[in-house]
């Protein structure tokens, strides 16, 4: 018996282990994350900052803040209000939303006034916008962009507004770039890794153990097997089989070996389809009338090898003499003896070394013209004894499956 284990689990583990290590190794030492700094609104694209200047204006629709509406744009430049706040107006006033572009022009105008905005960037910037709208052949924004000028008393040849120096707040200072190392210095990345390859190896050497005990620990054998769940009368099973058929399987062909208390091989029991249904034979599904069971025994000492058959026959084909003849003759006045299949019924396959019991567990027909002609589904446990003393090895020798 192989005592070796199914699976390579020491080399799987290792495998992992120095993926681990390799992974750790890399990430910790050669190419640690490093913090670059936060973003900024600064950073993002036109259509981004005209998204952000949107949410900033809803929040000041709500709150009327107009120092949390300068915090939040504290590091644009005055171009880049004026921008983002034309192209939101207009958008606004496309979309029919009157009340938001209103507040929109509220909060520049307020903006404008605050940080003194020069009257001839403003009119530089919205023409600017005004011109990329007209480009891209949207005159009603172009037109929006030019109410949204006039409205900041940008018009061409306005004086510049007097406004009251205003404190701002000062931006806030960027962190320096730095690196935050994980975990501390080198040796104690270092020493963490030891530690988690000694307990990876550890737990390596532990499954590798188990396996091999499980592996070498004795498996019982089909006949013990049988023996421990046996609760009939009588002696116990060499093995039990059991084999289904349901409507639709055409292929039909089910067989499993037969094998001794020291595992060597005594034999087969099968069944298969004997006979379609008498009816037209391309019905979807086949309809099957009768089984063949069988036995097959490897004999002994002399290579005698025995096949026995019967032919398990539904109630119409065993009731009509033609059908039953045809499905147990064979060639050369060879015939296999005729079985009524019913519920709970059992029959006898025997050789001269085994003995195999049908106990049918379970029967149905299908149905269809002729009635009881053909079956629905069939269930067969089968119970394999072997007759005198159990074979030795001695006693064993080669033969070929039918």
């Amino acid at each position: 018996m192989d005592t070796s284990p199914k699976f390579p689990i020491l080399p799987l583990l290792m495998g992992v282990v120095l993926g681990l290590a390799v992974g750790l190794l890399i990430g910790w030492v050669i190419w640690p994350v490093q913090y670059v700094g936060q973003a900024y609104t600064y950073d993002l694209n036109a259509a981004e900052k005209t998204q952000y200047v949107a949410a900033v204006a809803d929040s000041y629709a709500l709150t009327g803040q107009i120092n949390v509406v300068r915090q939040r744009l504290n590091t644009w430049t005055p171009e880049e209000k004026i921008s983002a706040l034309a192209q939101l107006f207009a958008e606004d006033q496309a979309a029919g939303k009157m009340a938001e572009a209103a507040k929109v022009a509220e909060m520049a105008g307020q903006l404008r006034q605050l940080e003194g905005w020069d009257p001839a960037v403003v009119s530089q910037v919205t023409d600017q916008v005004a011109a990329q709208y007209t480009q891209k052949g949207a005159l009603d924004r172009a037109q929006y962009v030019n109410v949204f000028k006039s409205g900041l008393g940008a018009a061409p040849g306005a004086a510049p507004v007097a406004t009251a120096p205003v404190a701002t707040a000062a931006p806030a200072a960027s962190s320096p770039q730095s690196q935050i190392p994980l975990l501390g210095d080198l040796d104690l990345v270092l020493r963490v890794c030891g530690i988690l390859l000694v307990i990876l190896l550890v737990a390596a050497l532990i499954a590798l153990i188990i396996a091999r005990r499980r592996a070498a620990a004795p498996q019982p054998t089909a006949a013990e097997k049988a023996a421990a769940e046996w609760t009939g009368a009588g002696p116990a099973p060499l093995m039990q089989w059991k084999s289904s058929y349901s409507l639709g399987m055409d292929n039909f062909d089910q067989s499993s070996g037969i094998e001794g208390a020291n595992e060597q091989y005594l034999g087969d029991v099968g069944i298969g389809i004997a006979q379609m249904g008498v009816l037209d034979s391309k019905e979807t599904p086949r309809r099957v009338m009768a089984f063949e069971a069988w036995l097959f025994d490897k004999g002994r000492g002399t290579l005698k090898t025995t096949t026995v058959t019967k032919v398990l026959m539904s109630d119409f084909a065993y009731q009509n003499e033609i059908v039953r003849k045809k499905l147990v003759s064979r060639g050369e006045g060879e015939a296999f003896e005729p079985v009524l299949a019913t519920p709970g019924g059992t029959f006898t396959l025997e050789t001269d070394f085994l003995v195999a019991q049908g106990h049918i567990v379970e029967m149905e027909y299908g149905e269809g013209t002729p009635p009881l002609s053909f079956f629905k589904n069939l269930t067969i446990n089968f119970d394999i004894h072997q007759k005198g003393e159990p074979v030795g090895e001695s006693d064993l020798s080669v033969a070929s499956r039918p």
